[in-house]
């Protein structure tokens, strides 16, 4: 008998302990879960799929203004470089023309100096030819 009874209460432990642990739990796992469960569940994807929405909207709103910025920047250096070159341009023909007139300085120089020369030279001639016939004629007359 007392082996009956061991038995019995083998069995009957084993038997309430998955209900046992069935009713901790609040339902057996064969119920399901409740309504507001899923609904809770939906609701809270529904928040985060409208969250991820305003970050995505905000990210490419985000771009599309670093977009907008990155164009006006191009634009910006390329009209400064621009306007760079159109005054490395006037500085070209600037310069261009200060040669020029440098060169002309230069050309009348170099003209008034083999001018001068050229007058010295027959000046320095004659004076020296007056001295030739001032020679020759001391000479022709002693």
């Amino acid at each position: 008998m007392k082996e009956r009874l061991g038995v019995l209460a083998i069995i009957c432990f084993f038997a309430i302990l998955p209900t046992k642990q069935c009713a901790i739990a609040g339902q057996p796992e064969w119920a399901g879960k409740p309504e507001w469960v899923e609904e809770f569940k939906a609701d809270r994807a529904d928040e985060r799929e409208y969250r991820n929405e305003l970050r995505e909207e905000a990210r490419n709103a985000e771009r599309e203004a670093r977009k907008i910025a990155r164009k006006e920047e191009k634009t910006a250096r390329k009209a400064k470089r621009k306007a760079e070159k159109i005054a490395r341009k006037k500085e070209k023909i600037a310069r261009k023309a200060e040669r020029r007139a440098m060169k002309a300085v230069h050309k009348e120089e170099k003209q008034a100096l083999k001018a001068e020369q050229k007058k010295r030279k027959i000046e320095e001639d004659d004076s020296a030819d007056e001295e030739m016939e001032k020679k020759i004629d001391d000479k022709g007359t002693v």
